[in-house]
């Protein structure tokens, strides 16, 4: 954040973590961690820290790229997918 910030330029982040934190396989398999509640639990506290790494500063945050292609492949609405959100932390 802050040498682009040095440099003039607006960071982007992509944040990819959710296939190899599920430990499971690509595609519908991974889709199965957001029902996790422990997996949920790790990966929000891991997203939080990127939130708060950018703090009020402007960036381009790239979220899980291939996980909505398989949500959309698999299942065409994101609101079909069970995730434990509320579960994993409530006040998130």
């Amino acid at each position: 954040m802050s040498r682009a910030r040095a440099r003039g330029q607006l960071p982007l982040i992509t944040d990819y973590q959710q296939l190899l934190g599920s430990r499971l396989g690509e595609g519908e398999q991974q889709l199965s961690a957001l029902n996790n509640p422990s997996f949920m639990r790790r990966y929000l506290a891991d997203w939080r820290f990127v939130v708060q790494q950018v703090g009020g500063a402007q960036a381009l945050l790239h979220i899980e790229p291939d996980l909505w292609g398989y949500v959309q492949f698999f299942h065409g609405d994101a609101r079909r997918i069970p995730a434990q959100v509320d579960s994993a932390n409530a006040t998130d």
